[in-house]
């Protein structure tokens, strides 16, 4: 058997396995990780939540970033593909986690990270940010579901 190298398959595989894990992790994060993160004293409680958030940043951001931009690869080179605006809206889904997670979440990540926050803000602060933060996060979930959507809709039609 003889295997040909096909770089705009390989990229369409690229992105919706990025966005179908990134999508997996996330929903993970929200449905089972927070809650039980919920369950600890403010202070372990917040230990955990930068332990994985430390850790989850790079592995989302890499998925992100492999999949917006090849899915937004996919759509420059298939111009004559019907289905090309799926992979292009797929991306620019994907991608808008960038952004939301700078500008929307942000700021408190960072107030959060700080090692003094329990003591400046206070345990409400710190036990209301990661109650908000997940509630946030759940757009970022919903950013990589509808990417993977898209994406397998492309790869359908």
């Amino acid at each position: 058997m003889k295997l040909s190298f096909d770089a705009t398959r390989l990229l369409k595989i690229t992105a919706t396995g990025c966005a179908g894990l990134f999508a997996g992790a996330a929903f993970y994060i929200n449905a089972a990780d927070q809650p039980a993160r919920m369950t600890l004293d403010v202070a372990s409680c917040r230990r955990h939540w930068i332990e994985v958030y430390n850790r989850a940043k790079w592995f989302q951001g890499a998925m992100c970033m492999a999949g917006s931009l090849s899915g937004a690869a996919v759509y420059y080179l298939e111009s004559e593909a019907e289905n090309r605006a799926l992979w292009l809206a797929g991306a620019g889904v994907f991608v808008l986690v960038f952004p939301f997670t700078i500008f929307v979440m942000g700021p408190d990540i960072k107030k959060n990270l700080k090692e003094d926050v329990l003591e400046t803000a206070g345990e409400t602060w710190v036990l209301n940010h990661i109650k908000r933060w997940n509630k946030q996060h759940m757009f970022r979930t919903a950013f990589g579901l509808l990417a993977f959507d898209l994406f397998l809709l492309a790869l359908a039609n």
